[in-house]
């Protein structure tokens, strides 16, 4: 079960309502929204309670209940291909351009909002990149607090490490991160062995359980969200 670090490094005499903004790229399936959502419930418990904003690339994030405090900035889309690689799910056909507005729209939303702590999920760098801009800005300021979260199982090992190689991810995360979450129990599997990836994320990196959506949203809202999001769309 997912326990919050940040508990425990939040000084007790600063404990103001933090506020949290968790970022994921969303370009495929529900999984990385379905992840901020347990996580902003898991946190939201913090008290003070704090102010929690989810910035992501699905616009379906608003048909699913936020819990209280939680509210969101729905990013334009990418769509992630077949062989990988990425194009705009609706809004032109220019990827470098929807990148540049994104990463525009990320830093800005940073800059207004000013988190305590930032969560990004899976990808150091976000999608295309589009969060360098931010990370430079906020490590800059050097207030906030940000960790990188991984789930255990990415890909094949050998995939794991070929792309977090090309997208200079342990870079990344020496540069600009506290901290990396790992939900997973490395009892059950460990990334950072069997994926090489121990020495480049060094001792920032920690397993923290998995993230447990029993307790945090009852079937009849699973049922409501479904329904909000899919309608009578037929499609799987």
């Amino acid at each position: 079960m997912f326990h919050s670090p940040i508990v425990q490094a939040w000084p007790i005499s600063s404990r103001r309502a933090l506020r949290i903004m968790l970022y994921s790229h969303d370009t495929l399936g529900y999984g990385h929204l379905r992840r901020n959502l347990l996580l902003a419930a898991a946190l939201s418990e913090i008290e003070p309670q704090p102010e929690i904003l989810l910035v992501g690339g699905m616009r379906e994030a608003g048909s699913f209940a936020m819990p209280t405090g939680v509210d969101c900035l729905t990013l334009p889309a990418y769509a992630k291909q077949g062989d990988g690689s990425y194009r705009p799910r609706d809004l032109g056909r220019d990827l470098a351009r929807l990148a540049a507005l994104r990463s525009r729209t990320i830093r800005s939303a940073a800059e207004g909002f000013d988190p305590d702590l930032v969560i990004v999920d899976n990808v150091p760098r976000g999608a295309q990149y589009e969060l360098d801009a931010t990370l430079k800005a906020l490590r800059a300021q050097g207030r906030a607090r940000i960790v990188l979260g991984l789930r255990d199982v990415i890909d094949e090992s050998a995939a794991v490490r070929r792309q977090w190689l090309r997208q200079r991810g342990f870079e990344a995360v020496r540069r600009f991160y506290d901290d990396v979450w790992i939900y997973g129990d490395p009892e059950v599997y460990d990334i950072l062995s069997d994926c090489g990836m121990g020495a480049g994320l060094g001792a920032a990196a920690r397993h923290v359980g998995y993230l447990d959506p029993t307790g945090r949203r009852d079937a009849a809202q699973a049922g409501a969200d479904r329904m909000s999001v899919l309608a009578a769309d037929p499609r799987p």
